[in-house]
C-alpha cells in the first residue's frame, strides 16, 4: 500500500483502486501471505504491483491461493484460538 501510495504522490489514484488494495490488504491477512520468508512475499509483491498494478498484485496472492480468495467453511475446521479463522461465540 505504501510504495502506491508513494508513486501517487500520497494519494490514491482512484477509489477503484483504493478499494482493490484494501481487497488485497484483506485477503493477504486472512490467508497469511507474509507470515512466511521475510523477503520472498514482499518481493513478488513489490514486483507484482510495479509490473501490473494492484490486478497483478491480486492475481499473485490468488496463484498463490490456488486460484481462489473464497473463505469456505472447512477453513475453520480443527480452529484454535490462535487460528485466523477462530470461531467467535455468539452470545444472546
Amino acid at each position: 500500500m505504501s510504495r502506491l501510495l508513494h508513486q501517487h504522490g500520497g494519494r490514491f489514484p482512484d477509489a477503484l483502486t483504493r478499494d482493490r488494495l484494501f481487497h488485497r490488504y484483506v485477503h493477504g491477512f486472512l490467508w497469511g501471505r507474509h507470515t512466511g520468508a521475510t523477503e520472498t512475499a514482499p518481493n513478488q509483491d513489490l514486483r507484482a504491483l510495479d509490473d501490473g498494478g494492484v490486478d497483478r498484485l491480486i492475481n499473485v496472492l490468488r496463484r498463490s491461493r490456488g486460484g481462489l480468495l473464497t473463505v469456505r467453511p472447512d477453513d475453520f475446521v480443527g480452529s484454535s484460538m490462535g487460528s485466523r479463522f477462530y470461531p467467535r461465540a455468539r452470545s444472546g
